[in-house]
């Protein structure tokens, strides 16, 4: 039960933005992992958390969207953050704007919107507010946070280069925590003398200016004319979903695709440990098969790549994310596909020194093959129902069985951690 997630979309919609790459096939990856991955210590979880399973229940407070809503219209909602403010700023991938809504779910104003002037922007899958309480909108190409301020005054941009080996920049995703900003980018440049469109994605934190300060993985592949007429899926895989920032600037990072291994960072960019646990990867049932080779063949199609040979897995990890606590959730595949009833979704919870504390149950009636779960901040749950649905529709596909006219209105579900 594979579910075609923002990193699947974030690929996607990258590929189909360049008109850059020219057509052939792959040549050469590197490991994708840092230096420094060997000097700081492993811990190895046990297969029993510490205090067993616990159940999260949640209360729903709000909803807008729907077929029922004159009010707020949603295509394609992308990200969710709570501002200092307390309102609830919700980002639309396909309207290009972003909808304020109060705390209790009544709609306030509309900011930014399509375009390419001060505070527009196009092609944005997130946002973060910043160090200096702004909103930062990340925007696909030309790479840039378009800033925005809450009342949705334009703000200072921060935009994101090439680096020092030049190219076109992509940005996919923001995270911040603690005053440190990290992206993730994909930057693309042409080997003249051999032939090839050299693909670079990096997730690196930046300061203010949009310049890299430290490095937390990067990858580096080519595409070449005549070469070859097939990849491997596991090739384009990025830990664009895998990475998250805590309210203290700590960076966790699953690098690699098929390990349960969680690389934590302090605020500074130093390795502190990395954290292991026993994991089978979960194998792509008839179902999962058949929505990862849609998914590979948005991603041949866009970089031109004949044919996109599947992995028989799904990624270990699927999402990581820092409660308010200092505690990490881990979010494995099998985890969120193999579930008891009731229950959405499951995470593995460790301590700020990284002890597996427990297993921790969402319950939710929802389907996660077909709705995103967002947590803004401490106190509240989201749930995008029909998320999966706006998302093949923004890609000119649907569900297989489906009716063209079947998919029903973007509805956004608000709920209170109990």
């Amino acid at each position: 039960m594979w579910r075609l997630d923002r990193a699947s979309c974030r690929t996607v919609m990258l590929g189909l933005a360049l008109g850059l790459v020219a057509p052939g096939g792959v040549d050469g990856a590197a490991d994708g992992d840092r230096d420094d991955e060997t000097e700081a210590p492993r811990v190895v979880a046990p297969d029993v958390p510490e205090r067993g399973v616990r159940e999260m229940r949640l209360e729903e407070i709000w909803r807008v969207g729907g077929e029922d809503d004159e009010t707020v219209l949603l295509g394609l909602v992308g990200d969710v953050e709570v501002g200092p403010d307390g309102n609830f700023y919700v980002l639309d991938t396909q309207l290009s704007q972003v909808q304020v809504l109060a705390p209790d779910g009544q709609y306030l104003r509309t900011i930014g919107g399509p375009g390419e002037g001060p505070g527009e922007f196009t092609r944005a899958m997130e946002m973060a507010f910043l160090p200096d309480g702004s909103l930062g909108v990340a925007q696909a190409f030309p790479g840039r946070l378009v800033g925005l301020l809450p009342d949705g005054s334009p703000h200072d941009n921060v935009e994101i280069t090439g680096g020092p080996s030049g190219g076109f920049a992509f940005l996919t995703s923001v995270r911040q925590g603690g005053g440190v900003t990290l992206v993730s980018t994909t930057v693309l440049s042409y080997d003249q003398d051999a032939g090839q469109t050299v693909v670079r994605p990096e997730i690196f934190s930046c300061d203010p200016d949009g310049r890299r300060k430290v490095s937390y993985w990067r990858n580096e592949f080519r595409i070449a004319t005549g070469v070859k007429d097939k990849a491997t899926e596991a090739l384009f895989d990025t830990p664009d979903r895998r990475y998250a920032v805590g309210a203290d600037g700590r960076v966790a990072m699953a690098p690699a695709r098929n390990e349960y291994a969680i690389h934590v960072y302090d605020r500074t960019g130093r390795l502190e440990r990395c954290i292991e646990r026993p994991h089978e990867s979960w194998r792509r049932n008839a179902m999962a098969t058949s929505y990862a080779r849609f998914f590979a063949a948005q991603i041949g199609r866009a970089f031109q790549v004949k044919h996109v040979v599947l992995e028989e897995t799904e990624p270990d990890i699927a999402e990581l994310r820092w409660a308010p606590d200092g505690a990490l959730w881990v979010m494995t595949s099998r985890a969120l596909y193999q579930r008891a009833p009731g229950v959405f979704c499951e995470f593995d919870v460790f301590s700020p020194a990284g002890r597996y504390l427990e297993k921790l149950r969402v319950m939710l009636d929802a389907d996660p093959r077909l709705d995103l779960l967002l947590f803004p901040d401490s106190d509240h749950a989201l749930v995008v129902r029909g998320y999966m649905d706006a998302q093949l529709g923004l890609m000119g596909s649907r569900r297989h069985g489906t009716a063209k006219d079947e998919a029903q209105p973007l509805e956004l579900v608000c709920y209170r951690i109990l």
